[in-house]
């Protein structure tokens, strides 16, 4: 564990040696358990590799983790059933070639339905990540796009219910702000709110502030264009009275 948990180090030791006799130990003995862990540290503020291959967050590197190691010779032979349990995808050999020739020469590789190589694992789990990034990117693009399409519809629907009211602002001479201003209120207020909601989600500041400035700049664009549209519509109404 890292250097900064020393002084609770006592509290994490016991609760993950309660944890682990629990999960090794069968039923009936696990009272009698008395496996016993040992603290070791770490820098603080330091990575450490993980290979994650089976969690489904890819996350492969870990700062300041609390790292539980365990081996069949500290468990003891009760665990035997943790051990079997885990054989099957959890435990990891460094050299496939090695293990192919234990299994044979100990009469187990006809026990054994696969031995899946580290390229194997490898590409599994990017192709996994490649599936997960595209459909999350699919519908990132469908939820903004269609965010995009309401909140242009909105001005529209802005422009059709008050076109009476900003047209006699117009002839009294008001500017844009003076025109817009509680509509540009209300949008800057939901898409504060909005932006606030993203980054408690995602926990993503940057995207989340992109997706805001998106959002705004589409709005003003938006109003913009469909000013100088109504303005234009509103000349020649007047030039026709």
């Amino acid at each position: 564990m890292p250097e900064k948990l020393r002084p609770e180090s006592d509290a994490y030791l016991h609760l993950y040696q309660d944890y682990i006799n629990r999960m090794v130990r069968p039923a009936n003995q696990a009272r009698s358990a008395t496996i016993k862990g040992k603290v070791a540290y770490l820098k603080n503020g330091q990575k450490q590799f993980i290979y994650n291959h089976r969690s489904g967050q890819h996350v492969q590197y870990l700062t300041d983790p609390i790292l539980v190691v365990l081996t069949p010779s500290s468990l003891g032979k009760e665990s035997a059933d943790f051990w079997l349990n885990e054989v099957d995808s959890g435990i990891l050999f460094k050299n496939r070639d090695k293990l192919l020739r234990e299994l044979k020469a100990r009469n187990l590789f006809q026990f054994v339905n696969e031995v899946k190589s580290s390229s194997s694992l490898l590409t599994e789990l990017l192709d996994r990540i490649r599936i997960e990034t595209i459909s999350t990117s699919m519908g990132a693009i469908l939820g903004i796009v269609t965010s995009i399409v309401l909140f242009n519809t909105m001005n529209l629907l802005y422009f059709e219910e008050f076109k009476r009211e900003i047209f006699i602002k117009e002839i009294a001479g008001m500017d844009f702000w003076g025109i817009h201003q509680k509509y540009l209120t209300v949008q800057l207020l939901t898409l504060l709110l909005a932006l606030g909601a993203s980054i408690v989600v995602t926990g993503h500041i940057f995207i989340s502030s992109i997706s805001f400035a998106l959002f705004m700049v589409n709005a003003l664009y938006l109003l913009r264009w469909q000013a100088r549209k109504e303005g234009v519509w509103n000349i020649r109404i007047l030039k026709g009275a």
